[in-house]
């Protein structure tokens, strides 16, 4: 749109973002919630969540399905037709034809069955961590967005405060154009700091939009929900996190991270498979009786039978030396997790130190001056105290510094649930 229709396109714009605007803040679905609410409901109705649960739900039947015995086998023969008329008829017998009936158990022998169990239990463990790490990253994002959100509206205030001390301006400047009092060139420049300062609440509002879609995933709410956190992005205490303490992090981490309760478990898992396939090796018993009638020297034998596979070829062989190799690669991705874990700790405490550090150098009274600064240059401007250009380069300085001041603030709060997740726990509590 050309430069020149920015004086019937402002009024235009600005009607159909308010009314959008106004529709999304003032819903009538409007949920006010706080952090504990929010997490409550989370753990709640999360679907993602439900599904893992299913999992370790999973792997504990498995578990007392390995402790059941096999089922013995039973096994009927008998002849259908030995040449004479009828079927299963002899005619020079007086019992009637041959059948054998055999009833036969598998024994497992070396443990078997409980160093399988070991193996479904260390799975079952795993699954557990498995969803506490799922947890944990949902609950992260969960968290962050709604920091976020409250980040987001802050920056909505802080445009729509502009916006209502410059809106009177702009309802008058034609009449003072028409008048002479003011040039065309300032008309324009000054509807074009409305129309700058409305296009950055449209794409404010486009973010707020886009995190709300996924606060309502993760807590499972209407679509018509607005979700309005009550949370505060200015209430900052840090304490100081030294190199030393840094060390201390790394062992809470493994003592509370899931992916690293994981892995630890995975090797246990590799072990106890090592264990298992050397039991595998061991050949199993099957023992069993058998009845026969008339099939051997007497007429009804009961008889005693073993079975016992020999082991020439197949001792399982391959299987242990794979397992052997899985628990070298375990130990590897082991060292590999512990220098990932130790760098999530480095970043997340250096971003949470440059942020809190970057905050408290600035005068937070310094704020509250620049806010009633704004008040005054615009009451300056209009009584022709200051020129066009000195006022239009303070709306942009204080729309710049308030905008990184929010920044900064809804940072310091995301780098410290950082740290949190870095280290499984919470370390520093986030208000």
């Amino acid at each position: 749109m050309p430069f020149t229709n920015i004086k019937t396109f402002v009024p235009l714009f600005a009607v159909s973002f308010f009314v959008s605007f106004c529709t999304i803040c003032n819903a009538q679905d409007t949920l006010k919630i706080t952090m504990q609410d929010a997490e409550k409901q989370f753990l709640q109705k999360n679907l993602s969540l439900i599904a893992e649960k299913y999992n370790i739900d999973i792997n504990k039947a498995a578990i007392k399905q390995a402790k059941i015995w096999d089922n013995p086998d039973l096994s009927f023969a008998s002849n259908i037709y030995d040449g004479n008329k009828y079927p299963f008829y002899h005619a020079k017998s007086n019992y009637g034809g041959q059948f054998d009936i055999s009833w036969m158990q598998l024994f497992k022998v070396a443990k078997q069955r409980k160093k399988l169990t070991d193996l479904l239990t260390d799975n079952a463990l795993i699954a557990e961590q498995q969803f506490n790490d799922v947890m944990n990253s949902l609950r992260y994002t969960l968290k962050t967005d709604l920091y976020t959100v409250v980040g987001l509206l802050e920056t909505q205030k802080m445009y729509k405060t502009q916006l209502d001390a410059l809106q009177p301006l702009v309802s008058g400047m034609e009449v003072q154009l028409e008048k002479g009092n003011i040039s065309a060139k300032e008309n324009l420049r000054i509807k074009a700091l409305v129309f700058d300062l409305q296009s950055n609440i449209l794409e404010n509002n486009h973010a707020l939009t886009e995190t709300e879609v996924e606060l309502r995933e993760l807590l499972q709410l209407p679509t018509s929900t607005f979700i309005l956190p009550q949370l505060s992005i200015t209430d900052i205490s840090i304490p100081t996190v030294t190199t030393a303490s840094v060390d201390s992090l790394l062992e809470i981490a493994k003592n509370n991270r899931p992916d690293y309760k994981v892995a630890t478990l995975q090797t246990t898992l590799q072990e106890h498979n090592l264990t298992y396939q050397k039991a595998l090796a061991k050949p199993n018993v099957s023992a069993g009786v058998t009845y026969g009638h008339q099939g051997n020297y007497a007429n009804n034998l009961v008889s005693f039978q073993i079975g016992l596979p020999i082991p020439v070829f197949d001792r399982n062989q391959v299987n242990i030396q794979i397992a052997k190799i899985d628990i070298k690669q375990q130990s590897a991705q082991n060292e590999v997790l512990i220098s990932k874990i130790k760098s999530d700790i480095d970043e997340a405490v250096l971003k949470m130190t440059l942020s809190y550090q970057l905050y408290a150098g600035q005068q937070k009274d310094f704020m509250l001056k620049y806010d009633d600064m704004l008040t005054k240059m615009l009451q300056s401007y209009k009584n022709k105290e200051i020129g066009l250009l000195e006022f239009t380069d303070f709306i942009s300085s204080y729309s710049d510094t308030k905008l990184q001041l929010i920044n900064q603030l809804t940072n310091i709060k995301k780098n410290i649930e950082d740290l949190n997740m870095a280290c499984g726990t919470t370390i520093i509590k986030n208000n």
